[in-house]
C-alpha cells in the first residue's frame, strides 16, 4: 500500500520551491500540467529570444591560473560580503572583462561560501542582434530568468501577462513587451524575490548597449540597489563596462581591470608560447625575453594579444629566427587600433583588399551578423543585376560555393578579426572577432579600404564613406529582392517561412533591412542606385508580400496597401517623395490602417518629408482606422520638433483624435512634449482612450516629473474613467511610492472606487510593493473595502506572492475571513497559488480552514483541485474538512481522483477521506477511477465493498441533482450562479438531452451591459489560452473545456484515462465581441424555465406569475428535448416559484470564476 499521508513534524516545503519546475514538454500522457504551468510556459516563451543565452556561451573561459587575481582584492571581498551593493568592474577595451565576469559568474554559481539564491546575468553585445544590444533584450532576459527560477514572483507577472494577451491575442507574436512594462516587472520581481533569498545580477558590457542607454541602464541598477538597502534586502549587482563613456557609478565599489591583469596576460603567453616549438628549441631565456616584450606592448590588452600571437606563432612554424621575430614584434604598434591597421596593411593579401572591403561593409554595419550562408551571396549582390534571379547568382564571379569555403575565406578576407559564431539555431553567424574591431572599422578601417581601392573617394571623411558603404548595402537588398519573382496565386508565396529562407538565403535580411540602410544611405543612395524609383515600385508589392510572411507581427511590417510614398515616409528618402506624388489624391492615399504618409513620417520624426507632404496637399488632421491623427503618432513617439512643426501649421488640438495626443506623451513620459502641447492649448483634462486622461497615463508610467507638470497645469487629480479608473490607482498599480505620494499632496482620494483593481489599496498590493500599501493606509485607505477582481485587499495579498503585505493589511485590520472576489476568501486564493507563507500568516490570524466560497468549495477542495500536495503536508488542520462536499457534490476526492491527482487522493484516503461517497453525477470516486488500476486497488483497500454504481442510479442520481441543485443554492449570494448554469448543462448533457445542455452552456451574461472588462471567459483546459470559437466539453474528463485545436492535437484523455479518447460535445460561439449582452433578466431564459415547469408537470404557468424583460439575450431560439422524469419534489407551484427565483438571481449578478 502507498504511504502516503499528511502531517508529521518534519513535512513542509521552502519558499521558492512550492510550485516546481516549469517544464517545457507541457504535455504527456502520464502527467497533465496545471493551467499555470501552461501559462508560465507561455510567458517563458513571450520573454525569450533565440540568441538570449550565445553571448555568453560563446565568451572562451579563462586561461588556466587567471582571473583568480580578482577573487583575493579587498574591493571584491567587501562587495562579496554585503547584502547589497553595486560593483563596477571597469576597464579598456579588450582588457578581458567579459571573461572576468564569465569567471565570477560560474565562480559563484559553483560556490558554496555564498548564500543560497538566484543569479541573473545578460551580456551585452553591440555586434549581435537588435535583442542581444539592446535595454528590452536585457530586460526580457533577466525577467525570463527570474520568472523560471523563483515561482513567487510569477503570480503578478503572469496576471500581467494575461491582460497583455487579452488585449493583443493569444497567438504567438501577437505583440511585444512594452520597456517601461519590463523595466517596473524586473524591479518588482527581484525585490519580491530577495524578500526570500539573496539575488545576484551580473551585466556585462554595458557600454555596448550604447551611451544613452547605458547612462539610463546605470541609473536604472543604482536605484534598485537603492530600494535593496531602503528595504533591508539581500541584492547585489555586478556590472562591467568601460571607461567611457563616463556613467557614475554613486557609492559603488569599482575594480580596474588593466590594474591587476598584467600576470593574466604573461601567464597566457607564457603557456602559448610553451605549445609551440621554435627554431633550435629556443632556450627559456628566450621565451622569457618574449614574454616580457609581448606583456610590455599589450599594456593591458588582451585582445591585443590575442590579435598578435597567431602571427608570431606563424613566424615560429616558418622556422624564422629569435632576432628576426623580435625585430618584427617591435614594429607592431603597441595601440589596439594601430595594431588593427597594421594587419589591413601587412596581414590581408592585396588581391583580397576588395572582397575584403566589401566583406567589413557587412561585418561591422550590418543590422544583425550574416549567417555563412547569407554572407556568401552578399558578396557578390555588389555584381548582380536587378534582374538576376537569386538561384542564378550562383553563377556570378567571385561566388563562394559551400558554407565550408566561407569559413576559410573568412580568415583570409578578415586576417583574424573576423570569426565564426556558433548560434542557438544552429545557424552560424560571421562577427567581428572584438567589440574595439568594430569600433576601428567604423572610424577609419573603412575609409582606410575605401581609399585604396577607389581613389575618387580620398576627399571623402568618415562619416561619408559610411553613408556611401550603406548605399552599398542597401542596393545590395534591392536587388536581391527585385530578382524574386512575384506569386501568381493571390494568396502570395507559397511554402513555410523555414522553406521560404532556405530557397532564398538572403531574402529574411534583404526584406528585413531595405530600407533601414536606404534611410542610413542618406543622399548616397542615388550615387550608388540606378533608377532607384522604378526599381522600388517594382519591388515593393512583393517586398509587403514577403515581409508578411516572413514577420507578419513585427511593429514594422508593413500593412497591405502600402506603397512607395509610405515607405519614402517612413525612411525619410525625401528626394523620392515629389516624383511618386502627382497629386492629392496620390499624397491621401491610405494603407489596411489607414494610415497616410504624413501618419508615417510623424510616426518616425521626419520633419522634412512632412513638410514636403503638407506642400503636396496632405491633410494634417487625418485620422486612421484608429482615429489617430499625426499629431498623435508624433507625440506618442516623443518627436518634439515634428510635434512642434505641426502645432506652427495650425492642427486642429479641440479634434477628438488629438485629444489623446497629450495622453500618449505623458504615457511615454516625454516631458517637453506634454509642456509644448499644453502650452498649445490642450485640454489637461480630455476624457477618453484607455487611460481616460493624460494624468492617469503618465501615473500609469510612474513619471513624477510628467505627473508633476499635469498638476500644475490643471489637471484633476479625481477624474474618473480609463483602464485604473483614477490616477491613483494607476500609480498604485506601478509600484511608484513617488507618484503616489503626489497624488495623495494633491487632493486624491485614497478610497475612491471603479477601474481594474477596484480601488488604490488594491492595486498596490496586487503589485507586492510593501511601501505603497503603507503610504496608502497611512493616507486612510479602507483596508476592507470590497470590490474588484478579488474582492478585498487581503485576497489579492494572499494572491499576489507578498507574505509582508499581508501581514501589513492584517496589523491594520483587515478581515482574514472576508469573502467576495475571484477566490472566495483570502485563503482560498493563497492556496490556490500554493503559498506556504501566506497559508501559515492567514491561519495564525484566524483564518477558518472550513469556511467555503459560493460554491461550497473549502480550502481542502481548492488544494485538491491544483494539486497543492505540499500545502497539505504542511497544513493537516485543512482535513477538518476532509469529506465536506461542494454545492456540486463533490468532496476533495472526488477532484483529486477526477482531476488526476493520484498521490494526493492517496492521500487523502490514508487520512480517513470516504470513497462512498456519491458527487453530483451519482458517482463515488471508484465509477471515476474506472481506468486507473493502482488507484483502483487503494480504494479497495480502503472500502473493499464498494461497487461501480449502475448507470440507471447515476441517471437518476443527475435528475436529483439538479433539483437540490437549484433548491438549495443561496441565491442571495448570486455571484456564483454562470458557474451553476454551466453545472445544470453537464447535468443535462449526461442526460442526453443536448439542445437544454447546449443553451445553458451558451449564456454568456455580464453584470453591467456597458462595461467591455467584466465578460466571462472560458479558458481551455489543456492549453491554457481562451476559447474564442467553438469549445468542446468532455463527459468523461470532470468538467474539462477543450478547444478546437485541442481536440485534434490530443484526442486521449491525460488524466486517469490516458488511451481513451474524448466524448466530447461541440459549443459553438463561446464569446463574440459584437454579441449584445445583457444583465438583467433573459426574456428567452424564463420561457426555457417555463417551458421546462409545463413539460414536466404538464401545465402552463399563468403569464401574471411571470416577470418577462423586454432585453434581447445571446443564446439560441430553444429546441424541444425530452425533460427529467417527475420526482417528488413538492407542489407545482414550489417548483415554479424556485425556477423563476433562479431566473432573476442568475441574471443579478455574474461570477468570474
Amino acid at each position: 500500500m502507498n504511504s502516503t499521508s499528511f502531517g508529521g513534524e518534519n513535512s513542509g516545503t521552502q519558499v521558492g520551491t512550492n510550485h516546481g519546475p516549469i517544464t517545457q514538454n507541457y504535455f504527456s500522457s502520464d502527467r497533465l500540467e496545471t493551467p499555470e504551468q501552461n501559462t508560465d510556459n507561455d510567458v517563458l516563451e513571450s520573454l525569450a529570444f533565440p540568441q538570449m543565452l550565445d553571448r555568453r556561451d560563446n565568451i572562451e573561459p579563462c586561461h588556466t591560473n587567471t582571473c583568480k587575481w580578482i577573487l583575493e582584492l579587498e574591493e571584491f571581498q567587501s562587495w562579496r560580503s554585503q547584502s547589497h551593493g553595486l560593483l563596477w568592474i571597469k576597464g579598456k577595451p579588450g582588457s578581458g572583462k567579459s571573461t572576468l565576469m564569465v569567471f565570477l559568474h560560474d565562480k559563484l554559481q559553483r560556490s558554496q561560501d555564498d548564500s543560497p539564491g538566484i543569479r541573473l546575468d545578460f551580456f551585452f553585445t553591440a555586434r549581435g542582434t537588435e535583442m542581444q544590444r539592446t535595454p528590452l533584450g536585457m530586460l526580457r532576459s533577466l525577467l525570463n530568468q527570474i520568472f523560471d527560477r523563483d515561482p513567487t514572483v510569477r503570480p503578478h507577472i503572469r496576471e500581467t501577462y494575461g491582460r497583455r494577451c487579452k488585449q493583443f491575442g493569444y497567438g504567438k507574436r501577437q505583440w511585444e513587451w512594452p520597456q517601461v512594462m519590463l523595466e517596473d516587472l524586473l524591479a518588482s520581481a527581484i525585490l519580491a524575490s530577495a524578500n526570500q533569498q539573496h539575488v545576484v545580477v551580473f551585466v556585462d558590457a554595458l557600454d555596448e548597449a550604447g551611451a544613452q542607454s547605458a547612462q539610463q541602464l546605470a541609473g536604472y541598477f543604482h536605484r534598485l540597489v537603492d530600494r535593496a538597502e531602503k528595504k533591508k534586502l539581500c541584492i547585489r549587482v555586478c556590472i562591467s563596462c568601460r571607461h567611457y563613456p563616463i556613467m557614475e557609478s554613486g557609492q559603488a565599489i569599482e575594480i580596474k581591470v588593466e590594474d591587476h591583469n598584467q600576470q593574466d596576460i604573461a601567464t597566457y603567453i607564457q603557456d602559448t608560447l610553451a605549445q609551440t616549438e621554435t627554431k633550435d628549441n629556443a632556450s627559456q631565456k628566450m621565451r622569457e625575453i618574449l614574454v616580457e616584450q609581448l606583456t610590455r606592448q599589450a599594456n593591458g590588452f588582451f585582445q591585443w594579444v590575442h590579435i598578435i600571437l597567431p602571427l608570431l606563432e606563424r613566424k615560429v612554424r616558418e622556422m624564422e629566427s629569435f632576432d628576426d621575430i623580435c625585430c618584427w614584434l617591435r614594429e607592431i604598434p603597441a595601440g589596439l587600433e594601430d595594431a588593427y591597421a597594421h594587419i589591413l596593411s601587412n596581414v590581408i593579401d592585396k588581391r583580397n583588399r576588395e572582397q575584403s572591403f566589401l566583406f567589413f561593409q557587412w561585418v561591422c554595419l550590418a543590422e544583425r551578423p550574416l549567417t555563412v550562408a547569407e554572407m556568401r551571396y552578399a558578396l557578390v549582390a555588389k555584381n548582380a543585376r536587378a534582374t538576376l534571379s537569386p538561384k542564378k547568382w550562383e553563377r556570378i564571379s567571385g561566388f563562394i560555393e559551400s558554407n565550408e569555403h566561407m569559413l576559410q575565406r573568412t580568415k583570409a578576407l578578415s586576417g583574424g578579426l573576423a570569426e565564426v559564431v556558433p548560434s542557438a539555431d544552429n545557424n552560424e553567424t560571421i562577427q567581428v572577432v572584438h567589440q574595439s574591431v568594430n569600433d576601428f572599422f567604423r572610424t577609419k578601417g573603412l575609409k582606410v579600404l575605401c581609399h585604396d581601392i577607389d581613389m575618387s573617394t580620398s576627399s571623402m571623411n568618415e562619416e561619408q564613406v559610411i553613408f556611401r558603404c550603406q548605399a552599398t548595402l542597401y542596393r545590395s537588398c534591392l536587388v536581391y529582392l527585385a530578382g524574386i519573382h512575384e506569386p501568381r496565386e493571390a494568396s502570395g508565396f507559397k511554402g513555410t517561412r523555414e522553406h521560404l529562407i532556405q530557397e532564398r538565403p538572403l531574402l529574411e535580411y534583404a526584406t528585413t533591412n531595405l530600407f533601414i540602410h536606404a534611410e542610413k544611405a542618406a543622399d548616397f543612395r542615388p550615387d550608388i542606385v540606378q533608377n532607384e524609383k522604378d526599381v522600388l515600385q517594382k519591388v515593393l508589392g512583393r517586398w509587403v508580400q514577403v515581409y508578411q510572411k516572413l514577420d507578419e507581427h513585427s511593429g514594422v511590417c508593413p500593412p497591405r496597401g502600402t506603397t512607395l510614398l509610405h515607405m519614402a515616409a517612413a525612411a525619410n528618402l525625401v528626394d523620392l517623395i515629389e516624383p511618386v506624388v502627382s497629386g492629392v489624391e496620390d499624397v491621401a492615399i491610405r494603407n489596411m490602417y489607414g494610415d497616410t504618409a504624413l501618419h508615417l513620417a510623424a510616426r518616425w520624426g521626419h520633419v522634412t518629408a512632412g513638410k514636403i507632404l503638407r506642400g503636396k496637399g496632405a491633410d494634417q488632421d487625418a485620422k486612421n482606422e484608429s482615429g489617430k491623427t499625426p499629431l498623435f503618432e508624433a507625440a506618442s513617439s516623443g518627436n518634439l520638433e515634428f510635434v512642434e512643426w505641426l502645432l506652427d501649421e495650425g492642427v486642429d488640438l479641440g479634434k477628438k483624435g488629438d485629444g489623446g495626443a497629450l495622453q500618449a506623451a505623458s504615457l511615454g513620459g516625454y516631458e517637453s512634449v506634454v509642456e509644448i502641447l499644453l502650452g498649445a492649448g490642450a485640454d489637461v483634462n480630455a476624457q477618453g482612450g484607455h487611460y481616460g486622461n493624460a494624468l492617469q497615463a503618465a501615473a500609469s508610467r510612474g513619471s513624477a516629473e510628467t505627473v508633476q507638470i499635469l498638476l500644475g497645469a490643471g489637471a484633476d487629480v479625481n477624474a474618473q474613467g480609463g483602464h485604473y479608473g483614477n490616477a491613483l490607482q494607476a500609480a498604485a498599480s506601478r509600484g511608484n511610492a513617488e507618484t503616489v505620494q503626489i497624488l495623495l499632496g494633491a487632493g486624491a482620494d485614497v478610497n475612491a472606487q471603479g477601474g481594474h483593481y477596484g480601488n488604490a489599496l488594491r492595486a498596490a498590493v496586487s503589485r507586492g510593493n510593501p511601501k505603497t500599501v503603507q503610504i496608502l493606509l497611512g493616507a486612510g485607505a479602507d483596508v476592507n473595502a470590497q470590490g474588484g477582481h478579488f474582492g478585498n485587499a487581503l485576497q489579492a495579498a494572499a494572491y499576489s506572492g507578498s507574505p509582508k503585505t499581508v501581514q501589513i493589511l492584517l496589523g491594520a485590520g483587515a478581515d482574514v475571513n472576508a469573502q467576495g472576489g475571484r477566490y472566495g476568501l483570502p485563503l482560498l486564493a493563497a492556496i490556490h497559488e500554493g503559498y506556504v507563507d501566506q497559508v501559515q500568516i492567514l491561519l495564525h490570524a484566524g483564518a477558518d480552514s472550513l469556511l467555503a466560497d459560493e460554491l461550497g468549495r473549502t480550502p481542502l477542495h481548492i488544494a485538491a483541485s491544483k494539486n497543492k500536495l505540499h500545502i497539505l503536508r504542511r497544513f493537516p488542520q485543512l482535513l477538518s474538512a476532509l469529506n465536506k462536499r461542494s454545492d456540486f457534490l463533490q468532496t476533495p476526492l472526488h477532484l483529486a481522483v477526477c482531476l488526476g491527482h493520484i498521490e494526493f487522493a492517496i492521500g487523502l484516503l490514508n487520512s480517513g477521506a470516504d470513497p462512498s461517497l456519491p458527487d453530483g453525477y451519482g458517482k463515488h470516486v471508484m465509477d471515476w477511477a474506472s481506468g486507473h488500476e493502482a488507484l483502483l486497488q487503494e480504494i479497495h483497500n480502503h472500502c473493499p465493498h464498494l461497487v461501480f454504481t449502475p448507470p440507471d442510479t447515476q441517471e437518476l442520481s443527475v435528475h436529483r441533482s439538479l433539483y437540490e441543485l437549484i433548491e438549495s443554492h443561496p441565491y442571495s449570494k448570486s455571484k456564483s450562479s454562470w458557474p451553476i448554469l454551466q453545472q445544470l448543462g453537464r447535468f443535462f448533457l449526461f442526460l442526453g438531452q443536448f439542445d437544454n445542455a447546449r443553451y445553458l452552456f451558451q449564456l454568456h451574461l455580464r453584470q453591467d451591459a456597458s462595461s467591455k472588462t467584466d465578460i466571462w471567459q472560458i479558458s481551455c483546459n489543456m492549453c491554457n489560452q481562451i476559447i474564442t470559437g467553438t469549445r468542446f466539453i468532455c463527459r468523461l474528463c470532470a468538467c474539462m473545456d477543450i478547444c478546437s485545436s485541442c481536440v485534434q492535437k490530443y484526442p486521449c484523455h491525460t488524466r486517469l484515462h490516458p488511451n481513451q479518447g474524448h466524448e466530447v460535445f461541440e459549443v459553438s460561439n463561446v464569446l463574440d465581441e459584437n454579441t449584445q449582452l445583457t444583465g438583467l433578466a433573459s426574456e428567452r431564459l424564463t420561457h426555457f424555465l417555463s417551458n421546462f415547469v409545463h413539460e414536466r408537470f404538464g401545465q402552463r404557468a399563468s403569464q401574471s406569475e411571470i416577470e418577462v424583460s423586454n432585453d434581447t439575450v445571446i443564446s439560441p431560439a430553444l429546441n424541444k428535448a425530452d425533460l427529467v422524469p417527475n420526482l417528488p419534489f413538492g407542489s407545482v407551484t414550489r417548483i415554479f416559484a424556485i425556477l423563476f427565483g433562479v431566473s432573476a438571481a442568475v441574471l443579478g449578478a455574474w461570477y468570474f470564476y
